[in-house]
């Protein structure tokens, strides 16, 4: 937990990396990435904030799961910031789940990223529900990339959602529901919807798929 009163100059590395797991006939797993909370009244610098996931063991029999990514939070009154701030899952034959990146300015609502920095993760995904953010939260942005692979298991309400990148995929629960000005399902992007999608403007890219089990309301497509 860091928090600044006056200004953030982030120009090294704040880092919570999950330990890179060892090598052997099995191969451990790596360790999750931890949480990085910080407030400050101005945000600026070029530097990195990162929680991944790290490496799961090189085994010559089986390798092992990559950590999870952690968790960054980031209050703020103004930000100029302009460097990396990152919380994938750790790399291997199994990637470990994307984490979550949350960036609050005190005068607007926020936004989060999920982005799994290209790993595809086919056993491992990142679920969001009310014990990760209360339900009916108003989001200025939801931010899915990567092939990060997320179930949405509550209800949120955005500005804009965008989902995108080859092999990124979210399901919307049956219990979930988003409620969004701006959807956009961008090119080879993929979306399982469960439970109820409600958007003034949708935007579903070419090569992009969308499997509807549950309830889509657009006003305009």
């Amino acid at each position: 937990f860091l928090n600044v009163t006056g200004t953030l100059n982030v120009t090294g590395k704040i880092t919570a990396v999950g330990s890179r797991a060892g090598a052997g006939s099995y191969g451990g797993g790596g360790g999750s990435g931890g949480s990085i909370y910080v407030i400050a009244s101005n945000f600026v610098g070029t530097g990195i904030i990162n929680a991944s996931g790290g490496e799961g063991g090189d085994g010559t029999s089986y390798d092992g799961g990559g950590g999870g990514g952690g968790r960054i939070a980031v209050y703020f009154t103004t930000r100029t910031f302009t460097g990396t701030v990152s919380a994938s899952g750790g790399a291997r034959t199994d990637n470990g789940a994307a984490g979550t990146i949350y960036l609050k300015p005190s005068s607007a609502n926020a936004d989060i990223i999920i982005d799994n920095a290209g790993r595809a993760g086919s056993v491992n995904n990142t679920v969001i529900n009310s014990s990760f953010l209360a339900a009916d939260t108003v989001l200025n942005s939801l931010n899915i990339s990567g092939k990060a692979n997320v179930s949405i298991n509550s209800t949120y309400n955005a500005t804009d959602v965008n989902i995108s990148g080859s092999s990124t995929e979210v399901t919307l629960a049956a219990g979930g529901k988003i409620n969004a000005t701006n959807f956009n399902l961008q090119s080879s992007a993929s979306m399982a919807i469960n439970g109820n999608l409600t958007a003034t403007n949708l935007n579903l890219q070419s090569s992009a798929s969308m499997a509807i089990n549950g309830n889509l309301t657009a006003t305009s497509a």
